[in-house]
């Protein structure tokens, strides 16, 4: 599925960078003269440019070791060719990484109509493992990551979908509200 950044799940997005991240850590602790060090790390939006998780690591953690010496008792550099800010500590923790984004109505409807549908073909699997007459819902939920965390917009419960669960709903944790998501009439099959 495809959002604003080019062609790239924010989702996706989050765990490549988690993975730079943590392989980071471990090429940076290989070194038998690593220093303590917590790193936390902000990635640049790429706009959908492929990158080596390998090659983009190996930099940090080079970038970190060169530049260790710094925190007292932590220092924030920026690399943008690759990293809004790197902040580097002189204590020992696990690593972290986070990045900035955003989204538009555009990318809201296509992103929902798309998880209900990947959810709706499980339908007469759920129903054939449930006795006669039991109510099958969907929730779907945003969580509270940069990648996963999104207000409901306004005027969704005006929004029609098809659907054969009973009842959608979808849950932000970030606002702790939900909505009621509505059926698209049965002649109409795609996101309206």
């Amino acid at each position: 599925m495809t959002s604003s950044n080019h062609g790239i799940v924010p989702l996706e997005q989050e765990s490549f960078h988690k993975g730079i991240v943590a392989k980071t850590q471990h090429a940076y602790y290989d070194a038998a003269d690593a220093k303590p060090a917590f790193v936390n790390v902000y990635f640049t939006n790429t706009r959908g440019e492929k990158r080596d998780k390998k090659e983009m690591a190996l930099a940090l953690a080079e970038f970190v070791k060169a530049n260790i010496y710094l925190a007292n008792p932590f220092v924030s550099l920026y690399r943008p060719e690759t990293f809004d800010s790197i902040v580097i500590s002189a204590k020992s923790r696990d690593w972290w990484c986070g990045e900035g984004g955003g989204y538009t109505i555009d990318d809201i409807r296509p992103q929902l109509a798309a998880r209900i549908s990947s959810k709706d073909k499980l339908v007469p699997t759920y129903r054939a493992n449930l006795p006669a007459g039991a109510r099958v819902w969907l929730l779907l939920f945003s969580g509270v990551t940069v990648a996963r965390s999104m207000m409901i917009p306004h005027g969704v419960e005006e929004w029609r979908f098809s659907f054969r669960f009973d009842r959608v709903f979808w849950f932000t944790a970030l606002e702790g509200q939900f909505a009621e998501i509505q059926r698209a009439e049965a002649a109409n099959t795609v996101a309206s």
